[in-house]
């Protein structure tokens, strides 16, 4: 198997017009991304859900740190 180790979420993102639209995954059971967008992308302007390890979401450009960084403090409590 490749990839990187070590690694809660994987975030694969595509700019278009002002919003960036991303793919999240995560193998990590205890983690559910569609909670978790469904929580906090409607905070940053935009959008997001899916199933618990794959979930997909649309925000503002300019609120993509923020997005990185709620995720990251979600996933670490």
């Amino acid at each position: 198997m490749s990839g990187i180790q070590d690694i809660l979420v994987g975030i694969a993102g595509e700019k278009r017009g002002e919003n960036i639209d991303m793919s999240l995954r995560t193998s990590n059971e205890n983690i559910d991304l569609n909670s978790i967008l469904r929580k906090i992308t409607p905070t940053l302007g935009g959008n997001g859900g899916g199933h618990p390890s794959a979930t997909g979401a649309r925000i503002p450009e300019k609120n993509f740190e923020k997005l990185l960084w709620k995720i990251n403090t979600i996933i670490n409590k």
